[in-house]
């Protein structure tokens, strides 16, 4: 029931950005598309692909790479940005590493998903941090990448515990792992409700 709620809330957010896109800036324009890319990802590994293990892994990769060059051209420190091209390269070599000599394709590459969840909360972090020292503060209904970081923020610091402990909490009790999961699909619907809310925002602060 959850994963259909989530597919739903990814529908929603995805049909928001698309009806938006001509309104909204360049990155959120990739991050639109993106938001479509996913979509279509997901329906295809619900619905058409089985088993679909080796699809999310290649996938996953992928998304955290985005996320991390999206950071890069929204952060304004050439410091943090020189800083984000190494995370970049450093995701890539894990998740690469990671399929081809220690869990493979077809096992979830749970370690370096951990990996970029971490990655990702990082970039967050910095991008608040630029947010508190800017000049000219604007009220947060006017910044829409405020409300895209938090909803990663969200997902990506609870995922980065489950799934780092994913191995151990399975062979502890796989009941326990099964109900985790459903407090990570919630955040899951929180995220790209919060999406939705800053691709709004957006359209609004350029009215």
């Amino acid at each position: 029931m959850l994963s259909k709620i989530y597919l739903i809330t990814l529908l929603i957010s995805s049909l928001i950005s698309i009806y938006n896109y001509n309104k909204l800036t360049t990155y959120l324009k990739a991050f639109s598309i993106f938001l479509v890319v996913t979509l279509v990802v997901e329906c295809a590994g619900y619905f058409l692909i089985k088993p679909n293990i080796w699809l999310f892994n290649i996938f996953t990769a992928l998304e955290f790479v985005f996320y991390l060059v999206l950071f890069r051209q929204i952060l304004t420190s050439t410091s943090k940005k020189k800083a984000v091209n190494l995370l970049i390269a450093s995701t890539i070599i894990a998740s690469l590493g990671n399929m081809i000599f220690f869990q493979g394709l077809f096992k979830f590459n749970n370690y370096s998903y951990s990996y970029g969840c971490m990655l990702v909360c990082i970039c967050v972090m910095m991008y608040f941090l630029q947010l508190l020292h800017h000049t000219n503060p604007q009220p947060l209904t006017r910044i829409p990448m405020f409300w895209v970081s938090t909803g990663l923020l969200i997902y990506y610091a609870c995922n980065f515990f489950y799934m780092g402990l994913l191995n151990y909490i399975i062979g502890v009790s796989m009941e326990i792992a099964k109900e985790l999961f459903i407090i990570i699909s919630v955040l899951n619907i929180a995220m790209y409700s919060l999406f939705s809310v800053g691709i709004v925002c957006s359209t609004t602060r350029r009215r």
